[in-house]
């Protein structure tokens, strides 16, 4: 009998495999990153698809198959609000950047716990500013995770013309020494802006990749 896997699970990305079939990329709370085959899910009849078309955390079961994780069940357990439209460019920020960077079948439950925390603390906030923010935060704290920590030499290379942004500095630093958002700091919208375009240029130096979603909030104020 083959052993089920269960876990909960992001979908982070899809595509189509063969005539009915579906490879799911999913960031889990137990494995990491995998990546699980869903047989027959392009069907109309298919449960699975739909199942995994919602934004927000499934549990999923699969067994290993000879060659590929076979997806045998899914089930959305917790939905993340996307009750405005921002919200949706947000969230497919969060899914592009997730897909990209994260190491694949590195579990760490922790971190799955605090990108589950960001996602919600993100799209709860009603005030555009902080919903920013927010985000900026969630970046600075992944890219510790990814050892891309932001030391005081490297931060504002090419940017502010040599300026000293006191404030953003010290954001930076209580945002990566702190868990959760660095509480009794405020930017002002101009900082903001300085902050993600930094961020948006450093994390694709780093990882060496593109991010389209970022580039679409960066015109976000």
């Amino acid at each position: 009998m083959e052993k089920v896997f269960v876990a909960k699970a992001i979908v982070l990305s899809k595509k189509k495999w063969r005539e009915n079939d579906l490879f799911f990329c999913l960031l889990t709370d137990n494995f990491g990153k995998i990546d699980v085959l869903a047989s027959g899910a392009q069907k109309i009849t298919s449960k699975l698809s739909g199942q995994l078309a919602g934004s927000g955390i499934c549990e999923i079961n699969y067994v290993q198959g000879n060659l590929y994780k076979r997806l045998i069940q899914a089930c959305l357990v917790e939905k993340f609000s996307l009750a405005e439209e921002n919200d949706f460019y947000y969230y497919q920020a969060f899914l592009e950047i997730l897909d990209k960077v994260f190491p694949t079948e590195e579990k760490n439950e922790g971190l799955f716990i605090f990108i589950k925390k960001a996602i919600a603390g993100v799209l709860s906030e009603k005030n555009q500013a902080k919903k920013k923010l927010l985000f900026s935060v969630f970046l600075i704290k992944l890219l510790v995770f990814l050892g891309f920590a932001i030391s005081e030499n490297e931060k504002f290379i090419n940017a502010g013309g040599g300026m000293n942004f006191q404030n953003i500095k010290d954001f930076i630093n209580k945002a990566q020494s702190e868990k959760g958002e660095p509480l009794g700091l405020s930017l002002l919208l101009s900082e903001q802006g300085i902050l993600f375009d930094f961020l948006q240029k450093f994390l694709h130096y780093h990882v060496e990749k593109e991010f389209q979603s970022l580039g679409f909030l960066s015109k976000f104020r």
